[in-house]
C-alpha cells in the first residue's frame, strides 16, 4: 500500500516517515510518499533519510491550492494528515487547509485517513481559539465516515514537550521557574508520528476504523517534577515557585489564557492515557528522554 504523509516536515509527520522506513516491525509494509511545500524541505529530508526504494519525496504542494493537493494523494491508500501551521499567518487558515487536504484525499479515493489533531477539541467550550483549528476537521471526517466514503482515526495530541521551552525556558535560565501548580502528561510529538505509522500499516478497517485516540506521555507530572527534570537535564539547580493561575494568565495572549482557564476549571482536562502503547506496543517516550536530547533549548 502507498501511504501519503502530509505535511512530512512537521515533527509528527517526519517521525511517521522515519518509522515507516526504519521501524523494524514496519519495514517493507508500505510505500511512502513524503509531501512538502518547498524543495528545500524535501531536499533536507532526503539528506537525513537517505535513499530508499519505497520512498518518494515530492514538493510544491500547498494546502491552500487544491490543484497541487491531488499530486499528494493520487494512488494512495492511506493518508496521514497533520494539521499545518504557519506562525507568520496565525491560526486563521489552519482548518481550511485541513478541509482541503481531506477533500483532496477523498477525491483521490484514499481509503483511510489518520488525522493528527489536538486534545483541545474535547474541551472546546473552554479552549475556543486553538480547538477551532481541529474541531471542524474531526466533524468532516465523521460525516465522511457515516457516508461510507472513508474510515478515519483522530490522534488527539496532548501538551507537547517543546511548549515547556516557551513557558519555562526564561525561568530555567534565571534559575527560578514561576508557574502554576498543575499536572501535565507531556507528550513527545514523535509519538504521534509513530502511532500514525503503525495504524497506516495495520488492518486499519478492523483494528482502528473510526477510533479516536488520546495521545499523551506515560507520566502525569506535577509542575515541580517537570522543573526538577529540566534542571537535571541542563545540569543546574532550578528552583520552582508555584503561582496562582490567574496571576500567570495576566500576560498571556488570549488563546493561552483559554488553556490555563480550562486547566483551572478542569485540572484533569489533558488526558493521560496508554493509547501510544496500545496501538504500537511501544511505551510512550518519557519527558526525561526528550529533555536529554533537547537540553540545549533551555540553555
Amino acid at each position: 500500500r502507498l501511504v501519503s504523509v502530509v505535511t512530512a516536515s512537521s515533527n509528527s509527520g517526519a517521525q511517521c516517515v522515519r518509522d515507516l522506513l526504519q521501524q523494524e516491525a514496519l519495514k517493507g509494509k508500505a510505500k511512502v510518499r513524503a509531501v512538502y511545500r518547498t524543495k528545500e524541505k524535501a531536499d533536507a529530508a532526503l539528506a537525513e533519510l537517505g535513499k530508499h526504494d519505497n520512498l518518494e519525496c515530492i514538493h510544491g504542494v500547498d494546502a491552500m491550492k487544491m490543484d497541487t493537493l491531488m499530486t499528494a494523494f493520487e494512488g494512495a491508500e492511506v493518508a496521514v494528515i497533520v494539521t499545518p501551521h504557519d506562525a507568520a499567518v496565525g491560526f486563521a487558515n489552519d482548518a481550511e487547509m485541513c478541509h482541503n487536504m481531506v477533500n483532496a484525499a477523498v477525491s483521490c479515493n484514499v481509503k483511510h485517513i489518520v488525522y493528527v489533531g489536538s486534545w483541545t477539541v474535547a474541551v472546546s467550550q473552554y479552549i475556543k481559539i486553538i480547538s477551532s483549528r481541529f474541531a471542524s476537521t474531526e466533524k468532516l471526517l465523521r460525516e465522511l465516515g457515516e457516508q461510507k466514503k472513508i474510515t478515519w482515526n483522530h490522534l488527539r495530541s496532548g501538551f507537547f514537550n517543546q511548549n515547556l521551552v516557551h513557558m519555562m525556558g526564561h525561568g530555567v535560565k534565571a534559575g527560578k521557574v514561576r508557574f502554576p501548580d498543575m499536572k501535565i502528561p507531556c507528550v513527545d510529538p514523535r509519538d504521534m508520528g509513530t502511532m500514525a505509522a503503525f495504524i497506516a500499516c495495520s488492518d486499519y478497517a478492523k483494528e482502528h476504523a473510526n477510533c479516536c485516540y488520546e495521545v499523551s506521555g506515560p507520566e502525569n507530572l506535577t509542575s515541580a517534577q517537570i522543573v526538577e527534570a529540566i534542571g537535571t537535564a541542563v545540569g543546574k539547580k532550578v528552583e520552582y515557585e508555584p503561582v496562582p493561575i490567574k496571576e500567570h494568565m495576566e500576560k498571556l495572549p488570549q488563546f493561552m489564557k483559554e488553556v490555563f482557564h480550562c486547566m483551572e476549571e478542569l485540572p484533569d482536562s489533558i488526558p493521560c492515557t496508554d493509547d501510544v502503547e496500545k496501538v504500537t506496543g511501544i511505551r510512550a517516550r518519557t519527558l526525561s528522554a526528550w529533555l536529554n536530547e533537547n537540553a540545549a533549548a533551555f540553555a
